[in-house]
């Protein structure tokens, strides 16, 4: 298993939430999942914000809070956190990709973004689960992740295999084996 990235206070601290909220400072006040999102039109990144807001209150009981980052401009982003209810949780937009990168984060081949079993759960997402298809923005061709932070370490990692997998996030935020 590759070692993993080692994050710096300089380039966490050249970001701010939607907020103002300098990115270093919101890592430092207690553990947090960064949801790394594609782009607003993406089902499966509405999706992902419906569930990690379902499970908001389990892992805030276990006092890790959510940080989402996203390609997209916050204007085009807001919608998609006023309608799953997660308005309050620092969101940074970061449009060059910059934490996506030092997130060990790349683009998706062809068959991670667009292969039969995403196509598949991508219907199952927009018509079952009601997260919608929208329109494309942001880098539709960057893969997500997820990050258990706590201050600059990363504690825990899973990046997406393929677009359309579900991270368990209250999984991700339990304490490391001892």
């Amino acid at each position: 298993m590759p070692a993993e990235p080692t994050l710096s206070e300089d380039l966490l601290g050249r970001f701010s939430t939607h907020v103002g909220e300098n990115l270093l400072t919101v890592l430092n006040s207690k553990p947090h999942l960064v949801i790394f999102l594609r782009h607003s039109g993406c089902t499966f990144c509405r999706e992902a914000v419906a569930e990690a807001a379902q499970s908001r209150t389990e892992l805030e009981a276990q006092g890790i809070g959510l940080v989402f980052v996203h390609p997209s401009s916050e204007t085009l982003m807001r919608p998609v956190f006023e309608r799953y209810g997660v308005t309050s949780a620092p969101r940074v937009s970061d449009p060059d990709l910059v934490l996506f990168q030092a997130f060990g984060l790349r683009k998706g081949k062809a068959s991670q973004l667009f292969g039969p079993t995403v196509v598949v759960r991508g219907i199952q997402a927009a018509l079952l689960g009601g997260h919608r298809i929208g329109r494309p923005n942001g880098k539709v061709l960057q893969m997500p992740g997820v990050f258990l932070m706590d201050g600059l370490r990363i504690v825990r990692a899973y990046r997406h295999r393929m677009v359309s997998d579900r991270p368990d996030y209250c999984e991700l935020a339990k304490p490391p084996a001892a």
